[in-house]
């Protein structure tokens, strides 16, 4: 390419957001090919089709920012002065400006600027917004409290609008009582009790919560618990939801609510159900479309009832009062139901956002307002029933769901977010979601993340951001290209941060944040300015050394042993992980053998360290379940801020939740615990191990 249509073409791209190269997974800088990135600029809006079309590009994008007297967002972080807010100045400048603030809180204040007067903007990265070359530095008040604000600006010539944020540094600090917490691991699929019917439900997870009290855990982890699509369009993945906004409709128990017993039509269907309920309960791998037709005719009598019943009518109506995105949302899934297919295959008028009464069944809407009432009741009975939650937020959403269709200006629905190329995954990965507009959401006020952080955080005592990479860049592939050819696109990282801050403080959650993986030298030392936890993933650090196989994780760090991605420790302690992939084709023949000897000089290894650290002895030193005694230990007496036991690794389960990389061949998302909740203190070793957790983590001195 010409040198000059080539530095063109990167000055597009800057002017979008696009990163012009990474590290990858090996340390080599690579550079995103000149397709690549025109393919980008397309998704992100950009009027370009080819190389031709990028000067006239860079002209319209221009004149579109220039148009702009303020940035579309500012931060102010408490504690520091307010500062000034970059404003560009154009045409006649009027004498005097004036400013108005409306608070969030509906207050309105006014502030006034003479323009000739204001500085000079030195640096604009110093003012965490981008103008063009011009703009002033303006002062902001004192005393903004905590927030989202509108500021506009109006004058002759000169008229803006800012989303002023004004926002704590740090996300929410647990006591001190909490310093040293633990908690268990199960997703709620997995979970079966004595009353499970058919498929584990919110009432289930309470029981569960009270268990994990019992047994001193701070908090019980789980997978998203988010609306799924169980019938047609059929996508059971916990991480690909049908929207971040609201709970799975699926796991509500219809006998725990105050329209059971009144409602006989609904006894009755459930009764009906009775035996295929208890079948569907015994098979070890969850059947969603089944479980999903077999409760729905009961929780439709339950809605269809409190519609007719005054008192529940009267709440269903207070909620979608208080909670409009609901009866949008109900609306959006009842037209699901009488299409059968994504809303990207809707008619123009639908996939445009305007669904008519005409368009979906009343009962259907009635469902989902309904189950959704519900489902808030019992997920805030849930968590206030023993330890806490501790929620996982997914990275994205799918993209024939709710959110992508009630916000389609904030997501690039012609483009997937992905990862590129690295050592485990060749040709990169795709993972099938719409990422989001950088500039849209900032154009947006993030209005959009602040409601599905609120929604979390709102049940949650502690939340997982999963790809919390993704609050920096993301990896964006143009419809129909292969991951390799994608690109990084950036985001307003402080702005991202800033709306987080403000909401774990508001709920008093804690944030951990998912920095697995290949991970940007800038992301750590953000997070721990925000105070956003690290994961510690001991599969990922433990080495073939013979002095220090195991680093000791830091005290900002959430530790544990695996993740639902990953084998189970039986399985990766005994090789039996390598063995699958061989089987499913991810790892060739010679990989598995590189990939057994490397196990055998890290079990070596580890095993040679914990003995001399006493947490092994000769009689438990080859077995499974003595070496994951051992790993525990080290966790447990780690300065760890949180460790996170996964239950299945007590009674060494041998099969994974999921396996990256697969769909039909392995059953993921499927796959139920062994054992009900009532068997697990009968086991070897379980109610032993978990109680040497609790001792460790909150004994007095705080240490080990």
């Amino acid at each position: 390419m010409e040198a000059g249509l080539r530095r063109k073409l990167f000055d597009l791209a800057r002017l979008y957001d696009i990163q012009l190269g990474y590290r990858n997974a090996s340390g080599k800088q690579v550079t995103p090919s000149p397709d690549g990135i025109v393919g980008a600029l397309k998704v992100l809006g950009a009027a370009v089709e080819g190389l031709a079309d990028v000067p006239n590009a860079i002209r319209a994008r221009r004149d579109e920012l220039a148009r702009r007297c303020l940035p579309p967002v500012h931060v102010v972080w408490e504690g520091r002065p307010p500062g000034a807010v970059p404003l560009r100045l154009s045409g006649r400048v009027p004498r005097r400006l004036q400013a108005t603030f409306e608070l969030e809180d509906g207050e309105t204040k006014t502030w006034r600027w003479c323009p000739q007067e204001l500085p000079p903007l030195k640096s604009h990265k110093a003012s965490n917004s981008v103008l063009p070359a011009g703009a002033v530095a303006a002062p902001l008040p004192s005393g903004l409290k905590t927030g989202y604000h509108r500021l506009h600006v109006g004058g002759r010539d000169i008229s803006g609008d800012c989303t002023l944020i004004v926002a704590p540094r740090k996300a929410f600090q647990a006591g001190v009582s909490q310093e040293r917490g633990w908690g268990v691991f199960l997703p709620l699929y997995a979970l079966m009790t004595r009353r499970t019917s058919g498929l584990a439900d919110f009432s289930d997870l309470g029981i569960l919560l009270t268990w994990a009290r019992a047994a001193g855990c701070d908090a019980v982890a789980t997978l998203p618990m988010l609306p799924a699509f169980l019938d047609e369009p059929f996508e059971p993945s916990p991480y690909a939801p049908v929207s971040r906004l609201f709970w799975n409709e699926l796991y509500v128990d219809p006998r725990a609510t105050e329209e059971f017993d009144r409602c006989a039509q609904a006894r009755a269907r459930l009764e009906g159900k009775r035996t295929e309920l208890l079948r569907l309960a015994e098979d070890r791998l969850v059947d969603y479309r089944a479980a999903w037709s077999l409760k729905r005719p009961v929780l439709s009598a339950l809605a269809e009832y409190s519609f007719e019943s005054e008192a529940s009518r009267i709440r269903n109506e207070q909620f979608a009062k208080q909670n409009p995105e609901a009866a949008r949302y109900a609306a959006f899934r009842a037209a699901c139901e009488r299409q059968r297919r994504g809303w990207q295959a809707w008619t123009e008028r639908m996939r445009g956002g305007e669904i008519r009464r005409s368009d979906y069944r009343a009962a259907d809407e009635q469902l989902y307002l309904y189950t959704q009432r519900v489902a808030a009741e019992q997920v805030r009975q849930a968590g206030g029933a023993g330890a806490g939650l501790y929620l996982d937020l997914p990275v994205g959403v799918h993209s024939d769901g709710f959110d992508a269709w009630r916000n389609q200006h904030l997501f690039a629905l012609t483009a997937s977010a992905g990862a590129p190329p690295d050592i485990f995954f060749s040709k990169g990965q795709n993972w099938g979601f719409a990422p989001l507009i950088p500039a849209a959401l900032r154009l947006d006020g993030y209005r959009y993340l602040r409601s599905v952080f609120r929604h979390h955080m709102a049940a949650a005592r502690m939340l997982r951001v999963d790809h919390v990479m993704g609050f920096h860049r993301m990896f964006i592939i143009p419809s129909g290209a292969e991951a390799r050819d994608g690109v990084y696109v950036r985001y307003r990282a402080d702005e991202i941060y800033a709306v987080l801050a403000i909401e774990s403080q508001r709920h008093g959650t804690v944030v951990v944040g998912e920095d697995l993986g290949t991970v940007p030298a800038y992301v750590g030392p953000a997070m721990r300015r925000h105070n956003v936890k690290r994961m510690y993933c001991a599969y990922f650090r433990v080495r073939p050394l013979d002095r220090d196989p195991l680093p000791v994780p830091a005290p900002d760090a959430v530790s544990f042993l695996n993740t639902h991605d990953m084998p189970t420790f039986s399985a990766w302690w005994t090789g039996a992980d390598t063995r699958q992939r061989q089987k499913l084709g991810i790892v060739s023949a010679a990989q598995a053998r590189e990939e057994r000897a490397e196990k055998a000089r890290i079990k070596s290894a580890v095993s040679a360290y914990f003995a001399r650290k006493g947490y092994l002895d000769q009689k438990n030193a080859e077995g499974s379940l003595g070496a994951l005694r051992a790993f525990l230990r080290f966790l447990a007496e780690s300065p760890s801020a949180f460790v996170l036991v996964n239950m299945e690794d007590l009674w060494l389960e041998p099969s994974p939740q999921n396996v990256p990389g697969t769909t039909a061949q392995h059953p993921n998302w499927r796959q139920r615990a062994a054992h009900p909740l009532e068997e697990w203190s009968s086991l070897p070793g379980v109610i032993e191990a978990l109680a040497e957790m609790n001792r460790l983590r909150h004994r007095q001195d705080g240490g080990g």
